[in-house]
């Protein structure tokens, strides 16, 4: 899960370093949509294996992007 900054707070895989997400189009586009945005095929910088991006944005009660 990333803050609306883009900054990862919690992760699956154990994060040995910050992780951000703020550049990567899906992150944008759930943001800016305010809805469930899909990624390109890419590889994951935490695994290394390939991976498609599905984002949802959890909205706080006047609509604000809490978090991704």
């Amino acid at each position: 899960m990333f803050q609306p900054n883009g900054d990862a707070y919690c992760s699956v895989v154990p994060l040995s370093q910050p992780l951000k997400a703020a550049a990567r189009g899906w992150f944008q586009q759930a943001v800016r949509d305010r809805a469930l945005a899909i990624g390109d095929f890419q590889t994951s910088r935490l695994t290394g294996k390939p991976v498609i991006a599905a984002a949802y944005p959890v909205l706080g009660g006047s609509g604000e992007v809490r978090g991704v």
